[in-house]
């Protein structure tokens, strides 16, 4: 077994296993104009909850609109992005339909199941289906390219042997495990961000005050029209998401050797 060696990614991001090389053009582009880092309190998200009971609820309608208003009254602002618990993306509005969005940071390491001598910590997180890792010398994170720059010569040597297990447990370390999970949001949570869409809203709202001046039939009739478009589109997303993982689900068996 090849030990690790302090060989580190693009300015000291990452330990790495002698022979494995990674080069400039594996360090992507951001896709996101900027992150604000920030920690979890439990003291300030228990003040979110008591602003959600005094305003009736608004306070969680408008966070449902603009989700980075949960963020900065819930969180507390962190002065350093690799410590932060979470982190506020904000992308391009012109590129993206969600310009606001709270991604977890993940911290990786290779104590725990590891035959590798050498300990390091991976910061990390994922926004647009990539990963971003923090990088120590520019304090910033970096996305990162799911591709190694092999010849063919170098992919032939290792075929009847396979990776050591330290390059194995670095590069999942790294890139994560070799899937594409597609996660389907939860029926409720799509089914709130339907009621509390500015047009629904405003349907409920003319139909009390439709009520209240007579027009009874004509505001159920709405009402009943307007929670059945809601169901629709409810389970069009959800029929949408499952068939979009039942295409991506590929149940095939293949070899996996490591030369240990």
């Amino acid at each position: 077994m090849t030990p690790l060696k302090e060989i580190l990614v693009n300015a000291n991001v990452l330990p790495m296993p002698a022979g494995v090389k990674f080069d400039k053009s594996q360090i992507g582009s951001s896709d996101f104009i900027r992150i604000t880092p920030f920690r979890q309190s439990n003291f300030r998200y228990a003040i979110y909850i008591l602003l959600c009971i005094g305003s009736c609820g608004l306070l969680f309608v408008f966070c449902t609109w603009w989700p980075q208003l949960f963020t900065y009254i819930a969180r507390k602002h962190s002065r350093s992005k690799k410590t932060a618990d979470f982190l506020l993306i904000e992308s391009d509005k012109n590129v993206y339909a969600e310009q606001y969005e709270e991604v977890l940071v993940h911290r990786s390491t290779n104590h725990e199941n590891s035959v590798s001598d050498v300990s390091f910590e991976i910061v990390w997180f994922e926004h647009k289906k990539a990963r971003y890792v923090y990088n120590n010398n520019a304090k910033e994170y970096e996305r990162v390219h799911a591709a190694l720059h092999e010849s063919l010569m170098e992919v032939s040597k290792r075929m009847d042997y396979g990776y050591g297990m330290d390059r194995v447990d670095v590069m999942k370390s790294i890139f994560g495990e070799n899937a594409i999970p597609i996660i389907p949001t939860r029926a409720d949570k799509i089914f709130v961000r339907k009621i509390f869409h500015p047009f629904y809203l405003f349907q409920t709202f003319s139909c009390i005050a439709w009520i209240c001046i007579g027009y009874t039939e004509y505001a159920i009739l709405i009402f009943i029209l307007s929670g059945a478009t809601i169901y629709h589109e409810v389970s069009s997303q959800l029929n949408n998401m499952k068939r979009l993982r039942d295409l991506g689900v590929v149940d095939t068996h293949v070899n996996v050797y490591n030369y240990m």
